[in-house]
């Protein structure tokens, strides 16, 4: 046994090595294939896509004679299979189809939008690199409400299925938009022939991923003329109508105001169904990871953030954490100014230190809570600054952003940094954030040891565990200062990195910010979720189950079979949706 190499398998505990295991698996794989018909045929080909697509049409066929439904509109499970000049497929079922559609009349379709990645095996036809896999994925049930708490509770089930997918070798918007059209098409045709009206596909909640180009690809395959064309004018009219929501529900937080507040919801939700064929929430979790880990995903770090790194990881939680749980847009954007107000200023006041200044073991805790009370009134007075209280200046300001719709990208901007500007250069201004003291002089008297105490936010959690109670939320970094000391010294959390790189999440921070959930949500008495957790395990069912994925994905007519055996979950949540409302 020397010099052979050895791994344990899942074949009943018995030790083999590398090439047994391959070997295994590709028998399995042979056999997968035999038992679907298909050895015959090259992997991959048209001809064998067109044979399995067969013997699924011909099954889709007697599944509806069964139920005595004579239809022959959208038959089988392949809507579009192309080899040359890159792999593309796209699948998709009639009750599939049917469901998206009855959702869509009632205004509730909510759906999550993601890419696998490479993870599967099919190669791209000509490039030979890993083809990308993505999919729409409806969590059974995810908007109701369920909390007891919570008005108009009601029970439901939590099933995930997929209802559309495609293979593809680019994630680029504009193919991925032509899918989403086609996509949209289909709704018009099954539910036609189905209900005897032509529906138009319309989501009322999707979540995605960091990666713009999903949200302009469904943006572009849905929009009518005279609606937002890409992520950044959705951006800022989901800001523009979102601000004014917050506006008119302004101090409505009692019991007796819940009709009021349903009844903004829905106004502001008419308002974006107007402009926007879809509301888009960038998942929470994605976002919250983004940001914790920001720095320690930078290239080509600076001195600054090698030397503050713990200092500027706590910032970044408390950013991330902002992200997932605060509720109100406004309040989200001020939090967000005053954080990159810290890496904006480049200079902080200080006292003139000398060798006889008395040294410190810690900050003065009353001076930081003063400064918290003084940030909390900042962050109140601001917050209301950005409410809208006119309609008048709502339709103005979609006016504008309108204009623009056409015009290219170049055009084209998020809203948020420009709306966080004026508060970034007000809190650098009227707010005081350090406290430093001397820690520690130098046995030669010549320099010394200054804490700087950064009091970065100013809403923590009481003895209890609540949260949003006034209190100084705070990070530290030590300096060495010549002494006698300056009245002002140099920021060390001044870093141009930072940024640069808490810019786009500023710029974004209406899609980001669970804001969007919130305002949807009410209107259509549901409770969205702000992140795709809910659906994460539907992809990773398919990632982890290696055995599964060794047949099911190895082939393209493999994977349209196993999502065919699948797809009755759709047909089972159409009858269940349909005979809850009728």
């Amino acid at each position: 046994m020397d010099g052979m190499r050895f791994a344990t398998g899942n074949f009943m505990n018995v030790i083999t090595t590398p090439r047994t295991i391959y070997n295994m698996n590709q028998e399995n794989r042979m056999n997968a294939r035999k038992e679907l018909g298909l050895s015959k045929f090259e992997i991959n080909s048209s001809a064998c896509v067109g044979n399995i697509s067969e013997r699924i049409i011909a099954d889709d066929k007697k599944r509806r004679m069964n139920v005595r439904d004579s239809s022959s509109d959208i038959l089988g499970i392949v809507r579009k299979y192309v080899i040359l000049p890159e792999l593309a497929l796209e699948l998709a079922t009639r009750p599939s189809m049917l469901f998206m559609g009855f959702m869509s009349k009632r205004h509730d379709l909510a759906l999550a939008l993601d890419a696998t990645g490479g993870q599967y095996q099919i190669k791209g036809s000509e490039t030979g690199k890993l083809i990308q896999h993505l999919i729409f994925v409806y969590q059974a049930r995810e908007a109701a409400l369920t909390r007891s708490e919570e008005p108009y509770s009601r029970k439901g089930d939590y099933r995930s299925f997929v209802t559309n997918e495609t293979v593809v070798s680019t994630t680029a918007a504009k193919p991925l938009s032509e899918w989403v059209a086609n996509i949209r098409h289909d709704v018009k045709i099954a539910t036609k022939a189905f209900f005897k009206e032509e529906i138009d596909l319309r989501i009322a909640m999707l979540r995605v991923d960091n990666a713009g180009q999903l949200s302009n690809a469904v943006i572009l395959g849905l929009r009518n003329p005279g609606m937002i064309d890409s992520q950044k004018t959705y951006s800022q009219i989901a800001l523009i109508v979102l601000l004014r929501f917050e506006g008119r529900i302004k101090g409505k937080c009692h019991e007796g105001d819940r009709v009021f507040i349903l009844k903004c919801a829905r106004i502001g939700f008419q308002r974006m169904r107007e402009l926007s064929p879809v509301n888009i929430k960038v998942c929470g979790n994605h976002s919250f990871e983004a940001v914790r880990e920001g720095r320690k995903h930078m290239e080509n770090k600076p001195r600054e953030l090698l030397a503050y790194a713990e200092q500027v990881d706590q910032i970044l939680r408390h950013m991330a954490f902002t992200i997932i749980k605060e509720k109100k847009l406004s309040v989200t954007m001020v939090v967000y100014a005053i954080i990159f107000s810290l890496f904006e200023r480049k200079f902080i006041d200080c006292p003139k230190f000398t060798s006889r200044s008395r040294t410190h073991m810690g900050h003065d805790a009353t001076k930081a809570e003063s400064i918290a009370m003084t940030m909390e009134t900042f962050l109140t007075k601001k917050s209301e600054e950005l409410l809208m209280n006119s309609d008048v200046e709502m339709e103005e300001m979609i006016a504008s952003v309108m204009e623009t719709v056409g015009k290219g990208d170049k055009k084209q901007n998020f809203a948020g940094m420009f709306a966080c500007r004026n508060i970034i250069d007000q809190v650098t201004e009227e707010v005081e954030v350090t406290l430093p003291y001397l820690y520690s002089i130098a046995k030669d008297k010549k320099t010394g040891v200054v804490h700087v105490p950064y009091v970065y936010f100013c809403r923590g959690k009481n003895a209890s565990g609540v949260y949003g109670m006034c209190k100084p939320v705070m990070t530290r970094i030590a300096v060495r200062v010549q002494l006698p000391s300056l009245s002002r010294m140099a920021n060390p959390l001044c870093i141009q990195r930072m940024q640069k790189y808490l810019t786009p999440w500023i710029k974004k921070v209406s899609m980001t910010a669970p804001a969007i959930t919130v305002m949807v949500g009410t209107a259509n008495n549901r409770k969205y979720w702000d992140t795709s957790a809910s659906v994460e395990g539907t992809f990773g069912s398919g990632k982890n189950h290696r055995s599964n994925n060794g047949t099911t994905f190895a082939s393209v007519e493999q994977l349209i079979d196993a999502r065919w055996n699948e797809s009755l979950g759709s047909e089972r949540q159409l009858r269940y949706e349909m005979q809850r409302n009728k």
